[in-house]
């Protein structure tokens, strides 16, 4: 369920990624962080799962300075 999910996210993000290279249109960036926020959480409880817990942590904090750099980006 979690390898599904996790490439239909990262399946958004591509497309996401290519449509904003090919029109210069940077507003969609925002978006782009949360989608890959949540790709790297999903990740990382899927490394914890398959007992690969130093990289399953590592994949969380960086999914959740992603998620920080979205919030700020929203705010400012």
């Amino acid at each position: 369920m979690l390898k599904i999910f996790r490439i239909l996210i990262a399946v958004i993000v591509i497309i996401l990624s290519g449509f904003s290279l090919l029109t210069d249109y940077t507003g969609i960036l925002p978006i782009m962080n949360f989608f890959l926020g949540l790709m790297l959480l999903v990740m990382g409880i899927e490394e914890i799962k398959a007992n690969k817990k130093r990289l399953g942590y590592i994949l969380i904090i960086s999914s959740g300075v992603i998620f920080i750099v979205f919030i700020l980006t929203l705010v400012g």
